[in-house]
């Protein structure tokens, strides 16, 4: 097997893991909004103080620390496409191998 298809075969495994990254950001993303939602509906429909609001910014930390990871992660992947693969991609008559993503220096 060439670097050639190597590379394109860490490319897509880039790709599709880069894919899976977006997909668990907005999840989390979206958990958040709906988890605010119902805590803050429920807040002000039966309890008698506001105590349940603080629920919402140790929600807020967990989420972001969980999106800044993923947003991390596909920051990384990008660089792995762009820097180190795109070398590999433009030439089929490289002799190197490719770098897989774990030993990658992104």
């Amino acid at each position: 097997m060439g670097s050639f298809q190597l590379a394109k075969m860490n490319h897509e495994i880039a790709h599709s893991d880069y894919g899976n990254h977006v997909r668990l950001r907005d999840n989390v993303i979206l958990i958040f909004l709906a988890a605010s939602g119902t805590i803050f509906g429920v807040s002000l429909g039966t309890a008698k103080t506001n105590e349940m609001f603080l629920i919402i910014p140790i929600l807020a930390l967990g989420c972001s620390i969980l999106v800044a990871h993923h947003s991390i992660i596909i920051g990384m992947v990008f660089k792995y496409c762009y820097f180190e693969l795109n070398q590999f991609l433009s030439t089929e008559e490289s002799n190197n191998c490719p770098p897989i993503i774990e030993r990658s220096m992104a």
